[in-house]
C-alpha cells in the first residue's frame, strides 16, 4: 500500500523547520497566442498544467496541488480604455476563468481556461493569480500590475484551519510576465508565494490538545494569522507569508485555557509545507479564574438580585473579597471578579441581572457564582454540576446594556457543567456583544437548558461544539435565533430527538449558507419546527433521512429561505397532514423536492402541490441513491459506509434506502491501483464483548457468515491493521489520539471503548491488545494472556 507519515517538529526551546514537503506547481501554456489588433476583444484559450499529483483536492495532505471544479484563475492585464488625438488612457483590467469538471483532465493535473481580454496593450505586463480569490478586488485598478497591493494578503489574517478551505481560497500562486507583442510566453511557471504550516499542539505535559483548540494564531511581528474554528481533529493548517530568520509567536485557546510559545531565528520558505508540532505553556487558565469583567471603557457594573437573599462577593483588581452592596465604578482596565454560593439566580417571577454601562470583557468560570467558597476558594474549579433550576436565566440579558458585554480575544468564558437543569442557561447571553461562544461539554441535556442562549448575538460567527446525544424538550429552541453573523452551524450528532428540541434553533441566521447534517432517524413532535426559518442565505439543505415522521416534525422548517431550491426527504409516508406544513413556504419560486423511490408523488395524498406543503413552482421527483463500487473507493470515502451489496454510501440511511445493510465504515485508504487490498474498514459494532484470544478469530468467522460483502474478507485485525484503522498510518507510538471513534460517532454507530484483541501473537501465551477509549485515546503497546477475555472487532479488507 502507499503510506505517508509526517514528522512533527516539537517546539521546545528551538524548532527545526527542515525536511519540508515541496509544493511543486507549474503552469504550462502551450501556444497561448493573442490574435487580432490592439482594439479587439480577445478570447484566449490555453491549458494550464500543475505538477504530478493524486486525488482531487486542490491541495493534498502531501502538499501536491490539483485543480478542482469551481476554481477561478484571474488574469490582470493592461487595457486601453480610451483614446483621443492628445492622449491615450491605459488602466489595468482583469479577466477570470471558472473551471468546470469538463475543463479538468489528467486526474486534476491539467485544466483548460478561456478568458476574454478587452483592448489589451502589446508588450504589456500580465499577472496571473490562482486562486482568483487572492486578487485584491479594488487594488489592481490603481497600481502597477506586478505590485503586491494587487494581492489580497488581508485574506490570510483570518482562516478556518482546514486544508480544503486553504486550498480553495488562500494557496496563492502567481505568474508575472510580459506579452511579446500580442503573445504570451509559450511556457509559464507559476510561483507559490506562501508557506503552508500543518500544526499540531501539545501542552507542557506533552498532551496533544489539537482537537480542543478553537483559536490558534501565529505572528511574525508584522503579520498575524488567526484560525477560528470549532473544536475538532487536527492538524490546523495555516497559510502565511515566508519568514526569513524571524521570530514567531504562537497562541492557542481551548475551552478554558490560553497557551503561548515564542521562538527566534526561524525560516519558513515559500512553496513548502511544514509539519510543525508546537509544545506550549499555559498562560491563562479560565477554569481557575472566577467570573470576571474587565473594563474596556470606564463603566459601572451593577448586580441586581432577584431576591435579597441571593448575595454575592466581588474582588476589584486582585484585592480582598468584599460583600456586594452597591454598583461598582470601574476605570478602563479595571478587573472585577464575582463569586457566590447560590444554587440559582432566579426567584419566582424575578431574575437576577449583571449589567455594564459601557463596554467590558467577560471571561472566567461561571461556576464561581454557584460554588461554596468558605472551605476552599477554588472549589469552583472542579464543580461541573448545576443544582438549581433556571440557574443563570437571563443573567446578562438586558435590552439597554447587554450589548456592552464582549468576548476577550484570548480569555474565554467557561461553562463547564455537565449536569444541567431546566432553563439553566436560558437567554443567558441573549442580545450581548459576544463574538465567541463558550464550550458546552454536556452530553445529556435538560428541558429548555439552552433556550434563547445566544439569541440576537449578531457578532457571533462560530457556534460551539454541541456534543449532546441525549436531548430534552425545547433544549436548543431559539438558541441561535437572529445570530445574523453566524456563518457555520455546529454538528448535531443526536440520532434520537425530543419534542421541540431544535425549534427555531437557527431562525433568522441570515449568514448561514449551508445547514448541518441531520442524522436523526427517530423524530419527535415539532422537533425541527421552524429550525431554519428566514435563513435567507441558505442555499443548501441537509438531507432528511428519517423514514418515519412525527407530528409537525418539519413544520415551517425552511420557511422564508428564499434562496433554497432543493431538498431530499427519505420519508416513506406522512402519517400526519401537518408534518410538512409550510416547511417550504416562501422559498425559491422554483425548485426540486426529491422523495423516496417508494413514494408515488402523483397519488400519495400528502405529497400535494400547494403553498403550505410544496410550492407551486417546485417539482417532485424520486431520488436516485448515489453509489460507488467499493473497488473505486478513494481517500475521500474515509468515514463512509460499505453496504452488503459491495457499494460505498455516504450514510447508513442511504444504504438502507438502496435496500441494503451498512456493514462497515472505511477507516483507511491506500491507492486504488494497489496490487492487493487498497483499504481497510472496521465493523460498525463489536463482534464480541469478551472472548479469549484463541476464540477471537472463530468468533469473527461465525459472525462474518451473516455479514458478507462481495469481494471482501473479514479478519481479526493484526497489530499493523489496528494502526492503519486507528490512525491512517503505521506508527509505533505507545499512545496516540485516534480519529476512528469520531468517524464512527458521525455515522451513528457504536464507538470503541475497550481492550481489543489483535491477531499478532507474541509467544505461546501472550498476544497484542489494543486499548481504545471512548474519548479517542489509544494505547498500543499492551500485551495480555491469551486466556484473558477481551473485546473483538472485525476488520474488512478490500
Amino acid at each position: 500500500m502507499n503510506k505517508h507519515s509526517f514528522l512533527a517538529l516539537v517546539l521546545l526551546g528551538v524548532i527545526s523547520l527542515g525536511c519540508a514537503k515541496e509544493i511543486p506547481e507549474q503552469v504550462g501554456n502551450d501556444d497561448l497566442v493573442i490574435p487580432g489588433s490592439t482594439g479587439d476583444p480577445v478570447t484566449v484559450t490555453t491549458t494550464i498544467t500543475l505538477a504530478d499529483a493524486s486525488g482531487t483536492k486542490a491541495l493534498t495532505a502531501a502538499g501536491v496541488k490539483t485543480f478542482a471544479p469551481g476554481d477561478e484563475v484571474a488574469v490582470i492585464y493592461m487595457s486601453q480604455v480610451s483614446e483621443s488625438q492628445w492622449w491615450t488612457a491605459y488602466y489595468p483590467d482583469v479577466a477570470k476563468a471558472t473551471l468546470s469538471a469538463e475543463d479538468i483532465s489528467n486526474d486534476g493535473k491539467s485544466a483548460r481556461i478561456s478568458v476574454s481580454m478587452n483592448q489589451i496593450i502589446p508588450d504589456a505586463q500580465v499577472r496571473i493569480i490562482y486562486p482568483a480569490k487572492m486578487l485584491n478586488p479594488s487594488g489592481y485598478r490603481y497600481n502597477e500590475i506586478d505590485d503586491d497591493s494587487n494581492i489580497n494578503y488581508a485574506a490570510l489574517a483570518t482562516q478556518d484551519g482546514t486544508l480544503a478551505s486553504l486550498a480553495a481560497n488562500l494557496d496563492l500562486a502567481v505568474y508575472d510576465g510580459r506579452c511579446n507583442g500580442v503573445e504570451l510566453p509559450r511556457r509559464i511557471q507559476m510561483e507559490n508565494r506562501l508557506a503552508i504550516c500543518e500544526f499540531t499542539v501539545r501542552d507542557d505535559d506533552s498532551n496533544d490538545i489539537t482537537s480542543s483548540v478553537t483559536r490558534f494564531s501565529v505572528s511574525d511581528g508584522t503579520d498575524t494569522y488567526t484560525v477560528s474554528r470549532a473544536a475538532g481533529p487536527g492538524p490546523i493548517y495555516v497559510a502565511m507569508k515566508p519568514v526569513s530568520n524571524g521570530n514567531l509567536t504562537f497562541s492557542a485557546t481551548d475551552a478554558s485555557s490560553v497557551y503561548e510559545k515564542s521562538v527566534t531565528a526561524k525560516t519558513l520558505e515559500a512553496n513548502k509545507m511544514y509539519p510543525i508540532g508546537v509544545t506550549m505553556a499555559k498562560s491563562f487558565d479560565a477554569r481557575a479564574t472566577p467570573l470576571t469583567f474587565e473594563a474596556i471603557n470606564a463603566c459601572t457594573v451593577t448586580y441586581s438580585p432577584a431576591d435579597p437573599s441571593l448575595t454575592v462577593q466581588y474582588r476589584l483588581n486582585g484585592a480582598n473579597w468584599t460583600d456586594y452592596s452597591a454598583a461598582i465604578d470601574l476605570a478602563a482596565g479595571d478587573i472585577l471578579a464575582f463569586r457566590g454560593k447560590n444554587d440559582t439566580y432566579k426567584a419566582p417571577n424575578h431574575r437576577s441581572i449583571i449589567t455594564c454601562s459601557d463596554d467590558c470583557y467577560l471571561y472566567g468560570n461561571i461556576m464561581s457564582l454557584v460554588t461554596d467558597y468558605t472551605q476552599d476558594p477554588y472549589a469552583f474549579v472542579d464543580n461541573v454540576e448545576l443544582v438549581g433550576e433556571s440557574t443563570f436565566y437571563r443573567l446578562f440579558n438586558d435590552s439597554n446594556y447587554g450589548s456592552h458585554i464582549k468576548s476577550h480575544a484570548s480569555k474565554p468564558v467557561v461553562l463547564p457543567a455537565t449536569t444541567l437543569t431546566t432553563y439553566c442557561y436560558g437567554s443567558l447571553f441573549e442580545g450581548t456583544g459576544l463574538t465567541t461562544a463558550p464550550a458546552l461539554p454536556a452530553t445529556t441535556l435538560a428541558s429548555y437548558c439552552y433556550g434563547y442562549m445566544f439569541s440576537g448575538c449578531t457578532g457571533l460567527t462560530t457556534a460551539p461544539v454541541l456534543p449532546a446525544t441525549t436531548l430534552a424538550s425545547y433544549c436548543y429552541s431559539y438558541m441561535f435565533s437572529d445570530c445574523t453573523g453566524l456563518t457555520v452551524a455546529p454538528t448535531l450528532p443526536a440520532s434520537t430527538l425530543a419534542i421541540n428540541c431544535y425549534r427555531n434553533m437557527f431562525s433568522g441566521c441570515t449568514g448561514l449558507t449551508t445547514a448541518p447534517d441531520l442524522p436523526a432517524t427517530a423524530l419527535a413532535s415539532y422537533c425541527y419546527s421552524n429550525m431554519f426559518s428566514d435563513c435567507t442565505g441558505l442555499t443548501t439543505a441537509p438531507d432528511l433521512p428519517a423514514t418515519t415522521l412525527a407530528s409537525c416534525c418539519y413544520q415551517g422548517m425552511f420557511y422564508g429561505c428564499t434562496n433554497l431550491n432543493s431538498l431530499t426527504c427519505y420519508a416513506l409516508s406522512l402519517p400526519q397532514t401537518n408534518c410538512i406544513s409550510n416547511w417550504l413556504g416562501n422559498t425559491s419560486e422554483s425548485g426540486t423536492l426529491r422523495v423516496h423511490p417508494a413514494i408515488d408523488p402523483d397519488s400519495d395524498v400528502f405529497w400535494i402541490y400547494n403553498n403550505t406543503n410544496i410550492p407551486n413552482g417546485w417539482t417532485v421527483e424520486k431520488y436516485v441513491v448515489a453509489t460507488k463500487a467499493l473497488a473505486m473507493a478513494s481517500w475521500e470515502d474515509v468515514g463512509r459506509v460499505i453496504g452488503a451489496d459491495g457499494n460505498v454510501y455516504s450514510t447508513i440511511a442511504l444504504a438502507e434506502s438502496a435496500g441494503t445493510t451498512a456493514e462497515a465504515m472505511i477507516a483507511y485508504m491506500g491507492a486504488v491501483d494497489d496490487v492487493c487490498e487498497h483499504g481497510l474498514a472496521v465493523s460498525l459494532t463489536d463482534v464480541s464483548d469478551s472472548e479469549n484470544w484463541n476464540g477471537a478469530a472463530g468468533a469473527i468467522s461465525t459472525w462474518a457468515s451473516s455479514h458478507t460483502v462481495p469481494g471482501c474478507s473479514w479478519r481479526l485485525p493484526s497489530f499493523k491493521d489496528w494502526q492503519y484503522l486507528l490512525f491512517g498510518m503505521f506508527i509505533n507510538n505507545l499512545r496516540y489520539d485516534s480519529s476512528v471513534n469520531v468517524l464512527l460517532s458521525c455515522v451513528g454507530e457504536t464507538v470503541m471503548d475497550a481492550g481489543y484483541w489483535s491477531s499478532t501473537s507474541l509467544d505461546e501465551n501472550t498476544a497484542r491488545i489494543i486499548i481504545v477509549l471512548i474519548d479517542g485515546d489509544c494505547y498500543l503497546d499492551n500485551t495480555g494472556s491469551k486466556d484473558d477475555g477481551c473485546a473483538v472487532r472485525a476488520c474488512l479488507s478490500f
